[in-house]
C-alpha cells in the first residue's frame, strides 16, 4: 500500500508488524510526519514477522491489504493508524 503523491521526490518506506511493540511506538510519530509532510509518498510493507506466534498479526496484515485493495489509500491509512 502507498499513500501520497505519485510524483513525490521523496518516499518513506515502513516495514512493520501490527504486533510489534517498537512499531506501535513509532506509528504515532510517523502519523505526525505524514500530516506535516503531505508532499512525501509513504509506502507500507506489511511484514507480519510475529505471525507464527500470534494469529492476530497475520489477520491484521491481511485485513489491511484488503482495505487497501477495496477502499483505497485513505481508508488504508485510517485502518493502519486505528490499529495502533
Amino acid at each position: 500500500p502507498a499513500y501520497g503523491p505519485d510524483t513525490a521526490k521523496v518516499a518513506v518506506i515502513e516495514f512493520f508488524d501490527y504486533q510489534c511493540v517498537f512499531c506501535s511506538r513509532f506509528a504515532p510519530e510517523l502519523e505526525k510526519v505524514m500530516k506535516a509532510q503531505p508532499d512525501v509518498r509513504y509506502l507500507f510493507k506489511e511484514w507480519p514477522i510475529f505471525g507464527g506466534r500470534w494469529e492476530a498479526s497475520l489477520q491484521a496484515a491481511q485485513q489491511g491489504l484488503t482495505v487497501w485493495q477495496k477502499k483505497g489509500p485513505q481508508a488504508y491509512v485510517t485502518y493502519h493508524n486505528a490499529i495502533y
